[in-house]
């Protein structure tokens, strides 16, 4: 790509048109094979390149539907991503090749109207910088730090275990509260750790509404994402 072309790559926020709306389920092999961050990272990534190279007022917005804070890990996000945005913007999105393979039997999601009924919640989903900066290399080094001090490092082992995916939240000693997971869900594209919270949102607040260039919304004009009941699956076939 030549220097040319990179100027014109978008960053930061750009304006998100709520007027369409599409929802992508997990296939059923991806949710029994346990490959969720998978799925969510690879919308994710198709999600950035549209608004990398998108007009800065056509953003196009995700978020997580069936979210919900009673659950741990990825159980949280649910089975599906929902997307939204302009009817064009969502168009050319669907066709990528990373969002192609998730068709069911080769048939494209539907674009169908935005809309929120007035008895439905909303939650917007903004990105938190505060996760991604305790990644493993940041929390080995306080831990090197706390050793040189001779301070007990027993809880950043434990955080270390969180980000390293080799502990989950159901297994946490009682009384402990992991400081950088506290209502913050992620997953990883490549080594990026995208990592979010969750904030309520009035429908009324949607005329002026701008997302990032990875879809999360800008807390302080956030897009509004009807959240729907989620139906709880097995652990067993989808832990």
């Amino acid at each position: 790509m030549t220097h040319q072309q990179e100027k014109h790559l978008n960053t930061g926020y750009g304006r998100c048109l709520p007027q369409a709306q599409v929802h992508l389920k997990a296939p059923m092999s991806v949710r029994m094979m346990g490959n969720m961050n998978g799925f969510f990272a690879t919308v994710a990534a198709a999600v950035h390149k549209h608004n990398r190279e998108a007009s800065v007022d056509d953003f196009v917005g995700m978020g997580y539907p069936e979210y919900s804070d009673r659950q741990t890990g990825m159980l949280r996000l649910g089975n599906s991503v929902v997307l939204i945005g302009s009817e064009e913007s969502l168009d050319k999105l669907l066709e990528t090749d990373r969002l192609k393979q998730y068709r069911f039997g080769g048939v494209r999601p539907c674009i169908e109207p935005y809309q929120v009924s007035e008895d439905q919640s909303t939650s917007a989903f903004c990105r938190s910088r505060k996760n991604e900066r305790n990644l493993p290399g940041e929390i080995a080094r306080k831990i090197r730090r706390q050793e040189r001090r001779g301070r007990d490092t027993k809880n950043l082992e434990i955080e270390m275990a969180l980000a390293l995916g080799k502990m989950e939240e159901a297994d946490l000693p009682a009384g402990f509260i992991p400081r950088a997971y506290i209502k913050e869900s992620f997953f990883s594209i490549g080594d990026k750790r995208m990592a979010f919270t969750t904030k309520r949102v009035k429908e009324e607040a949607q005329d002026y509404v701008r997302v990032s260039t990875y879809g999360f919304s800008d807390p302080k004009a956030p897009l509004a994402i009807p959240m729907t009941p989620r139906v709880e699956h097995s652990p067993a076939l989808f832990g």
